[in-house]
């Protein structure tokens, strides 16, 4: 597959960082395989880098009308600060934290969201489950959600009627268990689990 330019630059970014495991086979919480593993708190850690990751996702809905970005604390929370800060005029970054199998705003937050144009934001979106309670929670809010954005979607998840945009997919590709082409070259398979310090 021949890459664009943004799209090499953006790879050389991610290689930078020192957050990128090649040339493996890794099992991803979805149940999906791949031979890339992304090591998003390493690839976070590093300011100048993500900041430049979320001036491409920001760039994605610059005319959406994004008054709040949100994300799911940890790494979510980091990428919504940095989008927010991108975006023209300058939305509200909020970030919805768990409670029991939901994802909730503090009061503080939840009270910016009522009526509120909303970009929802996460790290790596595996099975889609942090972005999609998000999006259950703006619409209990009353807010609208206008896309969702993250580095890479390694669960080849969608979110229905709302565009998803991640940056790394035209080159880090994953495949379910019974297609996936290293399994049938008998590499052994690691549990990205395993790799998380």
């Amino acid at each position: 597959m021949e890459l664009s330019t943004d799209d090499k630059y953006v790879l050389e970014l991610l290689i930078g960082t020192g957050g990128i495991f090649r040339d493996g086979h890794y099992a991803y919480k979805s149940g999906r395989h791949g031979g890339v593993y992304i090591e998003k708190d390493r690839i976070l850690a590093n300011t100048a880098v993500t900041s430049k990751l979320c001036y491409r996702i920001a760039k994605q809905f610059f005319r959406a009308g994004v008054q709040v970005v949100a994300g799911p604390s940890m790494g979510g929370a980091t990428m919504a600060q940095w989008v927010a800060y991108f975006l023209e005029p300058m939305p509200y970054a909020v970030y919805a934290e768990d409670v029991g199998a939901r994802k909730s705003f503090r009061r503080v937050f939840a009270e910016l969201i009522p009526g509120k144009r909303v970009l929802v934001v996460d790290d790596v979106v595996d099975t889609g489950g942090s972005a999609a309670r998000i999006i259950k929670t703006v619409e209990q809010l009353e807010g609208t959600v206008v896309g969702v954005g993250a580095l890479w979607n390694r669960g080849d998840v969608s979110f229905g009627n709302y565009p998803l945009y991640c940056l790394a997919n035209n080159f880090y590709q994953t495949y379910t268990s019974t297609d996936c082409p290293l399994c049938k070259e008998g590499l052994p398979l690691v549990d990205v689990g395993s790799l998380i310090r």
